[in-house]
Order: structure tokens, then sequence, then C-alpha cells
């Protein structure tokens, strides 16, 4: 704990689960656990195969829990008001090395009581098929809006299945799960998206890079705002950052992956080496962009992004639909692990351009009947962005998960999904002792 001195035992028990738990850096080796940063307090659940034996969720908090068997659904239970929207996430954590497909992915979906599907969503891991956090989420929409299905208090249900063909990995994923809410309005609203928007692309901001290094989940992900960062990153790791937008801003990237030399003396090519995915204070994917690599700089950047606003969520197109939220967009961005293989095991340079265009006049905030939690932007995040605090330590709102702290965020980053194996405790524990005996024969 913070101000508390400790023991020198315990000092060195700490020290040497620290450093049995660092990454060695480069392309992690199969069956390694996750790098991952749960959120601290992250209750264990497990999925159930009937809806009879669900375990419940509670919103605003996280969940950690595992899938193996493609195409199994398993259920979990959530209790929802009738004047209150919530969104469902869940994040896919195959291990590294752990071999996936084109089609291997994760599936979501809120279903009433009834069996009613409310919404549903999939997470793939695409072209860029090698181990790597993705996620899936759903929407159930609170009140008239929903035209009578879901909209009514009570017991909903959490169905994720996890989506696979021949030839992946028969190993088990880890998933982080999340319910967060978001209260109604005090009036009426429109149900309109609204009919246009700046769509020009953005005029990358410019200027010197600052230093700012990416956190490894959404939960230790580093603030950002408006300008040029730097950053590396090792084959095979995915680096998260947010941003808060706030109602009427809008959200422009792209992401510079810089030039490296390659050992060999063909000419290199690396397909599908960088992946840029971007989530909404709800973590549903926005959007996604890549980018190959010869060694020489490659870029991705996103599409014009509509400005946040409520109507975007009655939006037809997905991009524009998940821009109805005020709050921290998260951005991810991968490397592809072939590129050890190709360049080296080594990290390599990236180029954040961040841009955050200010609101119209007139633009405000929708007026909500309760706390908008995690969806709003406050001046404590802003300053956040600003020092590159991670995530969970700026936010109040009650839809937040636990706010952690820098030493629980560095135990879950070292340790991830899967711990640390009890013969590699026991092997750790008598390493301990063998140093304390030999301090007390010393002294």
């Amino acid at each position: 704990m913070r101000g508390r001195r400790v023991s020198a035992v315990a000092g060195v028990v700490t020290a040497a689960f620290a450093l049995a738990a660092l990454p060695q850096g480069g392309a992690r080796a199969a069956g390694e656990p996750s790098p991952y940063a749960l959120a601290v307090g992250a209750k264990t659940v497990t999925g159930r195969l009937s809806s009879t034996d669900a375990e419940a969720l509670k919103p605003g908090n996280a969940y950690r829990s595992s899938v193996r068997t493609p195409g199994r659904q398993l259920y979990y239970r959530v209790e929802l008001g009738a004047r209150e929207n919530a969104y469902a996430s869940a994040v896919a954590l195959p291990a590294p090395g752990t071999k996936v497909t084109y089609s291997d992915g994760i599936g979501l979906t809120l279903q009433d009581r009834a069996g009613n599907r409310c919404d549903s969503g999939e997470g793939s891991f695409g072209a860029a098929s090698y181990p790597r956090p993705v996620v899936a989420s759903a929407t159930r929409t609170a009140t008239e809006q929903a035209g009578g299905r879901c909209a009514a208090a009570g017991t909903y249900f959490v169905v994720v299945e996890r989506k696979g063909a021949d030839g992946s990995s028969p190993a088990p994923w880890g998933l982080e799960l999340r319910v967060a809410t978001e209260p109604g309005l005090k009036g009426a609203s429109a149900t309109e998206a609204p009919g246009s928007w700046p769509s020009a692309s953005a005029v990358p901001p410019g200027g010197d890079p600052v230093r700012r290094a990416g956190g490894t989940s959404f939960n230790d992900a580093a603030g950002l705002d408006q300008g040029v960062w730097k950053d590396r990153v090792q084959p095979g790791q995915s680096r998260f950052y947010r941003v808060p937008v706030d109602w009427g801003e809008q959200f422009s990237l792209d992401v510079e992956l810089g030039s490296s030399v390659s050992p060999s003396e063909r000419r290199p090519f690396v397909p599908s080496a960088l992946d840029v995915t971007l989530s909404n204070p709800a973590r549903a994917e926005v959007t996604s962009e890549g980018a190959a690599y010869t060694g020489d700089p490659a870029t991705a950047a996103l599409r014009p992004l509509a400005p946040v606003a409520y109507d975007n969520r009655y939006a037809g197109d997905r991009r524009q639909r998940r821009m109805g939220l005020a709050g921290w967009y998260y951005v991810q961005v991968s490397l592809n692990p072939a590129m050890a293989k190709t360049f080296g095991d080594k990290a390599v340079g990236l180029t954040l351009r961040v841009g955050v265009k200010p609101a119209g006049p007139g633009v405000r905030a929708p007026s909500y009947a309760g706390d908008p939690g995690d969806f709003q932007v406050t001046g404590e995040d802003r300053g956040a962005a600003e020092t590159g605090a991670g995530a969970g330590r700026s936010s109040t709102g009650t839809g937040s998960a636990a706010a952690d702290t820098a030493g629980d965020r560095g135990m879950w980053r070292g340790v991830g999904f899967a711990g640390i194996g009890l013969g590699t405790a026991l092997v750790l524990w008598l390493a301990v002792w063998t140093v304390v005996a030999r301090r007390r024969t010393a002294g």
C-alpha cells in the first residue's frame, strides 16, 4: 500500500514475482500468459451452458472468465432498469502464440428472458490473423426507442460465443466482461441521426512528438490529448491509449510505423503488419485500419469520423452510430508477430497524430436523468489526458470500474490473465527464503 514500508521478505517476494512476470521483449512464445492488464478487483465468473444457471454481472464492474469450445454459447445474467441503456462488452484474450484464423473471433448477444435478441455483435481477427485482444459488444436501448422489445426492467442475459473454424487452436481464451449503463434523458429526444457532418479529412497535427508509453489494455490505457506522440511496440504486442472526446468534438487519428532495417537480403514485406482499432467509451469497436510494411514508414489513418452526438446512435452506418457517446475513446495499436522474423525481434517506433476538433457553437450535453458515469468528459479527465494517466484513475462516475493504483496496475500487467503457475510460485518462494537465509548467515 502507498506510504507504508514493507518487510525485507515481502520486498524480496514482490521483486521475485515482478521479475518472473516481466516480458523479456520481442514476440511472445506460445502458451505464455496474456499480457493484457485486467481491471483490478475483477471477479471471476463462469459462463454457463444454461440460462438457468447463469452467474450475475453487476453493471459498472469488470469480470474475468474464459471460453474454449467454438459454437458453444455461454450465459451470464444482468439486472437492468426500465430507464437505462446498457452496453455489454466481451474482450477475447487468446494467449500469445495461439493459432488463430481469419474467421476466428468472439460473438456477444444481449437477450431478454423470452429469448428476444436485443442486439448482437462480433469481433474477429480478420486478415491480421494473429492473437491479440478483440472485442465484441451489444446494446440494449430502453423505453420507446426500442419499440417495446427489451425495454422492460428485469433480467437480461449476456450470451458469449467463440467463433472458430477448422485449424484454429483448441486452447481456451481469456475473457474480460463488462456491462455499463447510461441513464435515460429527462425529456424526449430526436430519433434520427444528424443529416450531415464535416466529412473532410482532418489535417494531422504537427510538431515534435512527445514520448508517451501505451498501456496493455483498456484498463491501463495511457491518456492522450491533441498532439503528436511517440512510442515503441514489439512484434506481437498491443499498445492501448485513450483520448477524451466530448459532445460535438470530432476525433481524428493516424498512426505511423517508423522505418526499420531487415537482416534479409530479399526485399522484406509483412502484410497486415500494423492494426489500429478505435473503440468508444462502451468498448464497442468504431472502426479499424491496417497497413502492410516493407521497412519504409507506413501509416494507418482512420477515415473521417462524425462529431460525437447523442443522435448518432440512430444512424444506419455503424461507424457513425458508435460515435454517440461522450467519454474516453480507446486506441489499440497491434504489431504482427511476423515482424520479428522479417525485421528482427526488436521494437519499432510509433508516431500517433491525434486530432480533436472543438465543438461548434451551441452544442450542449444531453439532459440526462442521472449521473452519466463513464459517458461524460470531466476536468479531471482532461488532466489525465495531459499527464498520460492510465485508465481507471480519473473517472468517478457510477459506471466506472474500480480504480487501480500504480502498483496494482504493474502487478496485473506482468502477471496477465493466467497468472503465475503454482510451480513457478514455489520456486520463487524457495529462492526468496534462500536469499533471506544467506542474509541471516552473513549477519
